[in-house]
């Protein structure tokens, strides 16, 4: 009998661990599929990694309860130690009163009132790179949304015209960093875990080859006169200059709020990874579902040619392509693995996690269980607004409680209004038969490679 969202029942060890090994093998083999299978043992689940405990949150009052209301009784565990050499202390992997500092300084960049500016941008770097299509061309849109996402987030966030090199010095290192993200939270603790292997290494070039991409943009950023172009009153400049986030990084006001140069350096590369492998990733999927539901496609089209590409960034004006979003955001979680670790004995029913014990839930698993969304795998944007929501902590794309995605906003309005100008010119179609499939061991869900075919757009007389 299945446990009500409510009721977990107590946690449960799952079978088929090897000695020595636990559930590694079975991890690495298919991380995604092995989550979603321990879906069946329970709504908490432990496994062995190597010879590690992980208590697999499978009910979504757990995940409330660990990211909500039982919050400050967690650190962020294993994948953020282990993704260190890149995030520093940036606002994703930090917690504590040093969180809860920085969130406070970086919100005013984040504001809804921040949205047409954002829009404008997006608009504007769309257009842009869709010029240089022509008809008939292959576009690999994983590469292409990925370097769009990347000049969006360094004009609207960082008010830097993006400059080729360091966008291209940007591309290769996130497929890099992502690749590794994954291996490195399933290796095993101890000495052995720190062994240098090829894999790693390559990491660390990577990190090593982003911290230097930012260090040069906030060299650049402080080198510009003190003259700054007209803002719109959420620290973002409409064109680029000083102001932005940069701003709030670099010249926070008070003895309090200022940063050392690694603190900036830190937040900036926080931003940019997750401003654009997320947001790339989610874009991607999204013109693939568009272009394979000519009735989806033509809903999103009607409403987007009636108000327009840059508008299409809020709700009011584009309802239904904002459910689209939602759909794409469940079936195509970016996010697809978190964790966190008990820093005091947890409690929710009869669940019980000591202090210190390794946590570990997917969201994309959680948003494919089909006791919570009925038929999980098909694309289904009308299901937001008929029937049952699902229970607290079964929709969590950007997290949830004090650590929710700051850029939650910025993610709606770039997706929003990139598919808008995209699709409002143009037709794409998939090249080869095969559906896409997602890379294994990526620290975010998206397609190895998704091949489409450009067409100008056809439209009805």
């Amino acid at each position: 009998m299945t446990s009500s969202p409510r009721d977990p029942g107590p946690a449960v060890a799952a079978p088929g661990g090897l000695p020595g090994l636990g559930h590694l093998p079975a991890l690495a083999a298919d991380p995604l599929g092995c989550l979603r299978r321990l879906r069946g043992y329970g709504g908490l689940v432990v496994i062995r990694v190597g010879t590690v405990s992980v208590h697999v949150l499978n009910a979504p009052e757990l995940v409330y309860q660990v990211l909500v209301a039982q919050a400050d009784g967690f650190d962020k565990g294993r994948l953020f130690e282990w993704a260190r050499p890149v995030l520093g202390d940036g606002l994703l992997a930090s917690g504590g009163e040093l969180h809860r500092r920085q969130r406070r300084l970086l919100q005013p960049a984040f504001h809804r009132r921040c949205v047409p500016s954002w829009a404008r941008v997006t608009q504007a770097e769309t257009r842009a790179m869709c010029a240089a299509w022509r008809p008939g061309d292959t576009v690999d849109l994983v590469a292409w949304t990925r370097t769009l996402a990347t000049r969006v987030v360094l004009r609207a966030l960082f008010t830097s015209e993006p400059d080729e090199r360091i966008v291209a010095r940007v591309d290769h290192a996130l497929p890099v960093l992502l690749r590794g993200f994954v291996p490195r939270l399933l290796r095993p603790g101890g000495p052995v875990g720190r062994v240098p292997t090829p894999g790693s290494v390559r990491f660390d070039r990577a990190a090593r080859g982003l911290r230097a991409a930012i260090d040069e943009i906030i060299r650049s950023y402080r080198a510009r006169p003190p003259a700054s172009p007209a803002h719109d009153g959420c620290g973002t400049a409409n064109t680029a200059g000083r102001g932005g986030l940069l701003a709030l990084l670099c010249e926070s006001g008070s003895e309090h709020d200022d940063m050392t140069a690694r603190q900036v350096r830190d937040e900036a590369v926080t931003m940019l990874l997750a401003g654009v492998e997320t947001t790339g990733a989610s874009l991607a999927w999204l013109l693939h579902e568009l272009h394979r539901d000519p009735a989806i496609l033509a809903r999103v089209r009607g409403e987007t040619d009636a108000c327009g590409g840059e508008l299409a960034g809020t709700r009011e004006s584009a309802p239904y392509l904002h459910e689209v979003l939602r759909e794409n955001l469940r079936l195509h979680t970016p996010t697809w693995v978190l964790t966190r670790r008990t820093t005091r004995p947890f409690r929710c029913g009869d669940a019980r996690i000591p202090t210190g014990a390794e946590i570990l839930f997917s969201p994309l698993a959680m948003h494919t269980d089909p006791r919570w969304y009925p038929r999980p795998g098909v694309f289904d944007p009308d299901r937001w607004t008929r029937g049952t929501a699902p229970p607290r902590g079964a929709f969590t794309p950007f997290g949830a409680g004090v650590h929710k995605c700051i850029g939650e906003n910025f993610a709606w309005t770039e997706t929003a209004v990139a598919c808008a100008v995209i699709c409002s010119s143009w037709d794409l179609r998939a090249t080869g038969g095969a559906a896409p499939r997602p890379g294994k061991y990526l620290g975010t869900h998206q397609p190895r490679r998704l091949l489409m075919t450009v067409e100008p757009r056809q439209r009805q007389t």
